[in-house]
């Protein structure tokens, strides 16, 4: 049974073609004029054009795929083809549904039709001659004879085998194919077109619209009229079945349109012109804006067709109408035209802003909203970048309007543009992207706009007027964020505005700041931050503004100050105009414009700012503002009036300041200023009106009151400058004792102890008042505040005159100047206060560094009954302490001049006084005497004279008041017991004592200091110090002369030859008599001396004697002998502790920021310097009793060959060690020495290096910081260099240790500072010295035991980091030491101990290798060879290393595998080994990281020979790369060291062979896309250095990719798809790992292999899946241009899956699915690329019109994936699936994706496999919407969310 042929309105007259008329060729009506036009003319005839045939190239080849043989059943030739099919039910409905209802019907009825199932075959015939298609003539042929099939049946209106039919005709279409071939294809359409008829044509509109709408683009002149003619006959009576179309049909049509001569250009005007009418015009405009935004090849096109017919609009006119109400896809499609880079389309949208969006009409703010306008101003203001005079002119002309007077086009920009202008500009300068364009950054954009636009000035003066002040504080952030690059940009901008403009906008915002209530400030800083950003102000400024706002600004702050004090704007305006100050010239008050350089009147001296505020309120427009005509902007005038408005300032805010310190100083610095401008005054100073007593009265309290030393500095300067006539008239007399006191107080306030920082700072100033004050006040006032009745005062003015006397650099000044004040500290020797002469004493110690006492005192006196003593103990801290106590009160001062005689007789006596004393025994005594020394029981049967005045005097020293007595005897004992000790000390320092007394008088001592200490009691302790330095000096000249003594004896007595056999109890009665004579007196020492010493030095309470006790300890400490000699270690401990806390201590204060309060340090420079200088005296006597070390004693033997780089761990587990001393003969352990010098130098390096960071600054507190950070470096340097003459070894060991632990408090990281580098610099001659020793010292096979092994990787990579700061010509002079080192390590790498150093050296060498080749050194041949050959070998050994740590220890592996995070933090060795790490853990990890970052880089420079680079390249591989391979797991999980060897061995020329097995076989494991997808990114180098490496492997991959099925019939099918997915999935990831176009050479192998697998029936959806993903990588690893052929198939492909889905929906569950799925991944991406060649098809997919979103309510979808929402939501599954509660599948919460993200990226890039259709759901119904949304955003791809989406794809495995 046959249809009858539908019949067409179009085709009435002619069954072969559409009917044409001549008389249309020119016609052209407007849109306008179109509205009303329903449909096409019936009587229009076609527009004849002769066809003209041209020969085409022969092509080579034709891609000829093959298509699956099909059933004939189903004459609508939608079949399912590639696959299994599956069952399923579709959904009926309205609409598409219904004539889907009525396509199956027909179906069905053809099938029962004989003719028909004859008219199938025959067609499929046809279409199988496709197959031996060779050449175009071959197309022809194959042509015909499908055109004669089909006009055998011309009463069919279906066509069998469409879909086939279709896509070969496509194919027909190729560019590549002669226009012969193309003239036949058309003929096929148009038969085929005018059999089906319009309404075949609607429901088949997708399928036969593929192949024709790409076509014109690159049709031949000869077939495009033909094409036309299609259109014209078959595709407009479509009517509103176009309107889905209607933007791949505008596109179809747009190539006709490239030249406006073209002898095709009027037809296709006309037809776009009917289709306008069609579908409504703003509908047809809405496609022409999308088709603006997304198709840029297209723009020049579409606007030559907008440019005839977009009607001028007039202000106030509107456009909806004509565009319709989405205007805003209007103004993105002009902007996205505007920032075009073709100059013709930027020309053509200009023409149009002008004519038909003007910004007084259709682009108002009436008419449209703001963000647009602003995109549209954004986009439009971008083209004066191109400096092009055509496109400036006419953005000009849309910014001013069409009038050409000037005034007409400013205020049409003020109305209308200006502030859209201005937001445009000023949101992109401060919301800058991050991205570059070009030569101009993101972030310079609008700056270079705003530049360009200042050209114009009807746009730049108004443009300047508002955007100013926006446009410096966006470049103040952008600065601030770091963007040094947009600096030189600004510069420009600064230096192209007009001076007035920004000067009147930043004078108005600063007027109005200040005038505020509450003022902010931003005004201030933002005109602080010009002047500092903006240095090279221009001679207008400077001349000009400056001076008037200077002026202004005075006036305001006169008020502000006076008004408002506490304003927070008041100290940033101060320091503002001071600025502003120091800017102007000179010139400008000393030389005036005006003729009366006279003082103004009072009137008028109060209009500078009202003057300033007319100036600047001038309406200028188009002309310059004249210089204003006031004499207060310049001259002395502007001088006199700043004087005396900085003057009352300066009275207001110190009257009213209230703590705002900040404010005064300002205040200070402007006036001083000022008056430093005086001295260029010729002819004396300024005249100005001021109460001089009256403003000094005013700073006289807050000199006293105030709390921040630069007040203090501020008032003092000012004051003396004032006092200058030739800066001011009349001047301030300071020449008063009340003002002069007055100052000085000020200054002396700042040289106490806890003003360490401000001492240089005020003794200048002191010094300063002394050279302005005529009458030398000065000098009385320091001696009275020195002899002040307050002791406070007294000690504080003893200090402050130290500081003084210490920090004065003129000494002849000081001591011409200061005679009353010496006089003073010398009556204070003599002071009854004991605070006051301990005071003195200090000072003289200090500053004079000498001094002399004498005392005189009585014996009989001394024992006066009277005095009344019981003993006492005390304890402190656990310790006891004896003494005695007064119960009743004595005659003091009686005592202390008796104790003054007794020290005159010990003077003048001398020597002869205590040989007298000592040679008179009691009993020659008087009566009296013996009667009061027995009841006082200070003698005994023996005693001399010498015992009893000691005796006595140590009771007095013993001696304290009772708490009854103590305030009355207390001073008064203090000064006895002082007047007593010196006269013991005088005493005993003669050496007449006996060692009895000696010893009584060392226990009373060493206790009264330890009380003394605990008790607070500072003045005694001097003193006693003193007498415990005397006792322990003549103890040890007695033991030494004791010994002498005994030595001789022995010698005399023959001890040495006494026989064996004889009794020796003589013998050891005589030795025993000998120890007692020869052991010192002070052997048996207070055991409460450690502890007194500790306390001494640490007691923060002490630091006022803290110099005494540092001397003594220097003096004392080379006395220590025999069992003295502990105390050295914990005295050394508690040095270092006292210096570890000033280290700290500095370190805070550097790192305070600077602010108003004063900055504080708890010591001064002396007290480190103190510690310093004890410090090294400690150590150089604990390091100077040592026995040599046996290196060091035995230089002349050989050097142990098992002594390895660095090592000390060599006979760490052997049975022999080392001797170390013992404790034995008054000695201590060695390794309690070295401690105690590794401690020190610690300490020492931390403070050198806290004290070179400090940095300099224009603070009052800086100057005395940086004196003291100069003397504690300083000081500490010279103990580094001792300590580094004694013992340099151990100083570099030790450095080395202090860089690698770093220091936490002194937030210092860990190998993270280089100091210890600089330390060893300043201490080493030369690097020579240094690498000299340290070799010569590792060779060595006797290592330090304290140190132990775990210094040793400490050491090594020290050595390696000092290489590294090597210049090359160092590293040159220091290789021949080294590289012998290396050689004896190399020679002696089966020793266990030089294999614990191969690694390490193989890292210092690479380091000092890597210097040497930096310079020529390498030209010479014999160091080359020693390079090659020694570095060759450390490669090797390192490598077997690590590979034998890999095989033995399983843990390696697991660590390699997981990174450095799990390793433990200090490596294992194993016992076995001897105490090498060649089987640690971490071995492998540490030395295959190395080989990696820094060995295979080195091996071209450093070997030069390929055969050795491929030598170790293939050790590498087979002994570590091959083992890490070698895994057995589910997933190939290749450790990421391992590959990345791999990745930077492919780097290196001509090592192939060593790495491609190992990558090739990995590749091709069935394994490897199991691994996550982060193991893509590091296979991805490999993969492609293979392929480009052997380019047949690309081949044979493709060949293995569409290798046939196997006709075995005992083959596993599974298996066999399995593998070739791989294959495919191998080939998609190859194509992924390389770049843009990289394979473009395999590109048609790749689609020939594609296709033919998508024809063949018998492969599975799996396989199929694959080809989709392949497909994916392609679209984005090969230009669009060059796939043109693959879009036939791709097209036909996707169709006949989606329209296979809609006829029947799959089971959950099916493996149909996953198919789908691919299908639907690759339409999603191809919706994200929207390349130029898909959006003339996306058409069939999505709604790619306005109807995506604006859509009415009779609309009915079209495309596919909004028909299958439909059909999928309705569906029966979905519908159970709801039923049955199931939750919502994962895409419908997944694609809803990220609101603010900018970028397109795929929506179904998460999901890697569905179980339901309805899983798909939520993609299929937001498809559309989401693709016109990214394209109406103008989104960019994301191209990291595809790639990333493409890696989680191919790799199946989950990081």
């Amino acid at each position: 049974m046959s249809l009858p042929k539908a019949s067409s309105p179009s085709r009435s007259s002619s069954p072969v073609g559409p009917p044409s008329s001549s008389a249309s060729l020119h016609h052209s009506p407007s849109i306008s004029s179109l509205k009303s036009l329903g449909g096409p003319s019936k009587l229009r005839e076609q527009l004849l054009v002769a066809p003209a045939r041209s020969t085409s190239p022969k092509i080579s080849e034709v891609e000829a795929e093959r298509e699956p043989k099909e059933n004939a059943d189903g004459g609508g030739g939608v079949v399912g083809g590639g696959g299994a099919g599956w069952t399923g039910k579709g959904a009926g409905g309205v609409g598409w549904k219904s004539r889907g209802s009525e396509k199956a019907a027909l179906a069905s009825l053809l099938a029962a039709d004989p003719k028909w199932k004859k008219f199938n075959l025959l067609v499929d015939k046809s279409l199988a001659s496709f197959d031996g298609v060779k050449e175009w003539a071959d197309f022809i042929s194959f042509l015909s004879k499908l055109l004669k099939t089909l006009q055998m049946y011309p009463t069919f209106t279906e066509i069998p085998k469409k879909l086939i039919v279709a896509k070969r005709l496509a194919q027909c279409l190729t560019p590549a194919l002669p226009s012969g071939v193309h003239q036949r294809a058309l003929d096929v359409y148009t038969h085929i077109l005018g059999v089906i008829g319009p309404e075949g044509l609607k429901r088949d509109l997708q399928i036969w619209s593929s192949g024709l709408f790409p076509f014109f683009q690159y049709a031949a002149t000869s077939v495009k009229p033909t094409l036309l003619n299609i259109y014209e006959a078959y595709y407009l009576p479509l009517q509103d079945a176009l309107r889905p179309v209607m933007k791949a049909l505008i596109l179809a049509l747009l190539p006709g349109l490239d030249e406006e001569t073209g002898e095709f250009f009027d037809k296709v005007v006309f037809l776009l012109d009917f289709v306008s009418s069609t579908v409504s015009p703003p509908f047809f405009l809405q496609n022409v804006w999308l088709i603006l935004i997304s198709t840029p090849s297209a723009r020049i096109l579409a606007l030559n067709y907008l440019s005839r017919r977009m009607p001028k609009l007039g202000e106030g006119e509107d456009i909806v109408p004509i565009v319709g109400p989405d205007i805003g896809l209007m103004i993105r499609a002009f902007a996205s035209s505007l920032e075009d880079d073709n100059l013709l389309v930027q020309r053509g949208i200009l023409d149009l802003l002008v004519t038909s969006l003007r910004l007084d009409g259709a682009a108002s703010a009436k008419h449209t909203r703001e963000v647009d306008r602003l995109i549209l101003m954004r986009s439009a203001s971008t083209v004066v970048l191109r400096r092009d005079l055509s496109l400036s002119r006419r953005l000009y002309t849309w910014l001013l309007g069409s009038d050409d007077n000037p005034d007409s086009q400013v205020a049409h920009l003020r109305t209308h543009g200006l502030d859209l202008l201005r937001k445009a500009l000023t949101d992109e300068m401060l919301h800058p992207p991050s991205t570059t364009s070009g030569e101009v950054t993101e972030a310079q954009r609008p700056y270079k706009i705003l530049i360009s636009l200042l050209d114009k000035w009807e746009i730049g003066y108004p443009l300047t007027d508002v955007i100013v002040e926006d446009a410096f504080r966006a470049l103040k952030l952008s600065l601030e964020r770091g963007d040094e690059d947009i600096l030189m940009t600004g510069n420009m901008l600064y230096e192209v505005m007009d001076p007035y403009l920004a000067w009147r906008r930043l004078f108005q915002s600063l007027r109005t700041d200040l005038e505020a209530k509450e003022p902010t400030g931003d005004s201030i800083s933002l005109i602080r931050w010009v002047l500092k950003t903006f240095k090279n102000q221009d001679e207008e400024v400077r001349h000009l503004h400056l001076p008037i706002v200077f002026a202004a600004l005075l006036e305001l702050l006169e008020t502000t100050a006076s008004t408002n004090p506490s304003s927070p704007s008041l100290q940033p305006a101060l320091s503002l105009a001071l600025e502003i100050l120091l800017l102007m010239p000179t010139s400008l008050f000393t030389s005036s414009h005006h003729p009366n350089p006279h003082p103004l009147d009072s009137e008028s001296s109060e209009q500078a700012l009202h003057h300033a505020s007319a100036f600047y309120s001038l309406d200028i427009d188009l002309s310059r503002p004249a210089e204003p005509d006031y004499p207060a902007f310049s001259g002395p005038v502007l001088f006199q009036r700043s004087i005396e408005g900085a003057l009352r300032i300066c009275s207001e805010v110190a009257k009213r300041s209230k703590g705002q310190e900040t404010s005064v100083v300002a205040a200070l610095k402007v006036l001083g200023g000022l008056l430093k401008l005086g001295e260029k005054f010729e002819g004396g100073g300024v005249v100005v009106e001021w109460d001089s007593e009256r403003w000094f009265d005013g700073f006289a309290g807050l000199l006293m009151k105030a709390k921040c030393f630069a007040v203090v500095e501020g008032i003092v300067q000012v004051a003396l400058s004032l006092t200058d006539p030739t800066k001011i008239r009349p001047s301030l007399d300071l020449d008063t004792r009340p003002k002069m006191t007055l100052l000085m107080n000020g200054a002396l306030r700042y040289m106490t102890s806890t003003t360490v920082l401000y001492h240089i700072p005020a003794v200048q100033l002191v010094w300063s008042l002394q050279h302005a004050d005529p009458s030398k006040h000065i000098d009385s006032i320091i001696a009275r505040d020195l002899l002040s009745l307050s002791i406070s005062e007294r000690l504080d003015s003893i200090y402050a005159f130290g500081v003084l006397w210490r920090h004065t650099e003129d000494s002849q000044a000081s001591t011409e100047y200061l005679d009353n004040p010496i006089f003073a500290i010398l009556d204070s020797l003599k002071d009854p206060n004991v605070t006051i002469r301990r005071a003195g004493e200090t000072w003289l110690r200090t500053n004079l560094r000498s001094h002399l006492r004498v005392l005189e005192p009585i014996l009989f006196v001394l024992l006066d009954p009277l005095i009344v003593r019981t003993p006492t103990t005390t304890t402190y801290n656990a310790r006891e302490s004896r003494g005695f106590r007064y119960e009743r009160p004595f005659d003091l001062a009686r005592a202390h001049y008796m104790l003054d005689c007794l020290a005159a007789v010990s003077r003048f006596g001398g020597h002869s006084f205590n040989r007298l004393l000592k040679a008179t025994p009691v009993s020659k005594l008087s009566d009296r005497i013996i009667q009061r020394a027995e009841k006082a029981n200070v003698t005994h049967t023996d005693a001399n004279c010498m015992d009893v005045l000691l005796e006595t005097l140590l009771r007095f020293i013993q001696s304290e008041p009772s708490p009854q007595l103590a305030a009355s005897l207390g001073s008064g004992n203090d000064h006895l017991q002082l007047n007593a000790l010196e006269t013991v000390q005088a005493i005993i320092s003669r050496g007449d004592v006996s060692s009895i007394g000696l010893k009584s008088a060392e226990s009373v001592v060493v206790a009264k200091l330890f009380s003394c200490i605990h008790e607070g009691k500072l003045d005694t302790q001097n003193q006693l110090l003193h007498v415990l330095h005397s006792i322990i000096t003549v103890s040890s000249a007695a033991s030494a002369a004791t010994r002498r003594k005994v030595s001789a004896a022995r010698t005399s007595r023959g001890i040495g030859h006494v026989s064996r056999f004889s009794t020796s109890s003589s013998t050891d009665s005589q030795g025993e008599e000998d120890r007692q004579a020869s052991e010192p007196i002070s052997d048996n020492v207070s055991p409460l001396l450690m502890q007194t010493l500790m306390d001494g030095i640490s007691s923060t309470a002490n630091r006022p004697v803290l110099q005494h006790w540092i001397d003594f300890i220097l003096m004392t400490i080379p006395q220590f002998q025999g069992h003295l000699r502990p105390l050295l270690l914990p005295l050394c401990d508690c040095v270092i502790q006292q210096l570890q806390n000033l280290t700290y201590g500095l370190h805070v204060a550097l790192k305070e920021p600077s602010s108003d309060q004063d900055l504080s340090l708890e010591s001064s420079e002396s007290i480190s310097v103190m510690f310093l200088s004890a410090l090294e005296r400690i150590v150089t006597l604990a390091l100077g009793h040592f026995p040599a070390r046996p290196q060091e004693t035995e230089r002349s033997g050989s050097v142990d060959p098992s002594g390895g780089l660095l090592g000390y761990v060599s006979n760490v587990f052997s049975m022999e060690e080392a001797p170390v001393s013992k404790p034995s003969d008054g000695l201590m352990p060695r390794s309690a020495g070295l401690k105690c010098f590794t401690d020190a130098v610690r300490v020492l390096q931390s403070l050198w290096t806290v004290s070179n960071s400090v940095s300099p600054s224009s603070s009052s507190s800086s100057s005395g910081l940086e004196f003291v950070c100069s003397r504690s470096s300083n000081r500490s340097q010279e103990v580094l260099e001792r300590l580094y003459r004694l013992q340099p070894i151990d100083v570099v060991q030790t450095l080395a240790e202090c860089w690698s632990a770093g220091d936490v408090s002194l937030e210092i990281a860990p190998q993270g500072s280089t100091s210890s580098f600089e330390v060893l610099d300043l201490l080493a001659p030369n690097a020579q010295s240094v690498v000299s020793m340290m070799c010569s010292n590792w060779s060595k096979s006797d290592r330090s035991p304290s140190r132990g092994p775990s210094s040793e990787p400490i050491l090594y990579s020290f050595t390696e980091i000092y290489f590294t700061r090597l210049e090359g010509p160092i590293a040159v002079q220091v290789w021949a030491t080294f590289i012998t080192l290396a050689k004896d390590v190399v020679a002696n790498n089966t020793n266990t101990i030089s294999k614990n150093q191969v690694f390490p050296t193989l890292r210092c060498l690479t380091a000092l290798a890597e210097k040497v080749a930096s310079t020529s050194a390498l030209e010479d041949k014999r160091l080359r060879r020693d390079l090659q050959d020694t570095y060759t070998k450390l490669v090797d050994t390192s490598i077997a290393l690590a590979s034998r740590s890999y095989e033995s220890t399983p843990l390696a592996r697991r660590w390699a595998s997981n990174g450095a995070s799990s390793r433990p933090e200090t490596p294992a060795l194993d016992e076995k080994s001897d105490g090498v790490e060649a089987y640690s853990p971490t071995l492998y990890t540490t030395i295959t990281s190395y080989i990696a970052r820094r060995v295979l880089s080195k091996l071209r420079p450093f070997l030069q020979d390929t055969d050795r680079i491929t030598s170790i390249c293939i050790t590498i591989s087979q002994q570590i790369v091959s083992p890490a391979l070698r895994s057995r797991t589910r997933s190939l999980d290749v450790e990421p060291l391992a590959l990345q060897v791999l990745v930077e061995m492919t780097k290196i020329p001509g090592t192939i062979k060593a790495w491609r097995g190992l990558v090739g076989d990995s590749f091709n494991d069935s394994r490897f896309f199991n691994g996550p997808p982060s193991s893509g990114e590091r296979w991805r180098p490999l993969i492609k250095a293979i392929m480009d490496g052997e380019k047949e492997r690309m081949a044979e991959l493709i060949i293995r990719a569409a290798s046939p099925p196997s006709a075995n019939i005992f083959t596993n099918r599974e298996s066999e798809m399995l593998l070739r997915s791989l294959n495919i999935r191998r080939l998609s990831f190859v194509l992924f790992s390389a770049g843009m176009n990289h394979f473009l050479i395999t590109l048609p192998s790749i689609q020939e292999k594609l296709v033919e697998i998508l024809r063949t029936t018998v492969v599975s959806p799996m396989v199929h899946s694959e080809v989709y993903l392949c497909l994916r990588v392609l679209v984005c690893r090969m230009a669009p241009r060059e796939l043109s052929n693959l879009w036939p198939i791709i097209l036909t492909e996707l169709l006949r899956v989606f329209e296979q889905l809609m006829e029947e929906i799959p089971p959950d569950g099916s493996d149909v699915l996953q198919l789908i799925l691919a299908a639907c991944k690759f339409l999603d991406l191809l919706l994200v690329l929207q390349s130029e060649d898909f959006q003339i098809h996306q058409w069939m997919f999505v709604t790619d019109t306005v109807d995506a979103v604006h859509s009415s309510d009779e609309w009915q979808p079209e495309s596919l994936m909004d028909r299958l929402a439909e059909l999928v939501s309705e569906s029966s599954h979905h519908s159970k699936a709801h039923a049955d509660g199931k939750k919502t599948p994962p895409a419908l919460v997944e694609l809803s994706g990220d609101p603010s993200s900018t970028l397109r990226r795929p929506l179904l890039s998460h999901l890697k496999r569905i179980e339901s259709i309805s899983e798909l759901g939520p993609f299929f119904s937001q498809a559309s919407m989401t693709s016109y949304e990214s394209l109406y955003s103008s989104a960019a791809v994301d191209w990291d969310a595809v790639d990333a989406g493409l890696e989680r794809e191919i790799f199946e495995g989950t990081d």
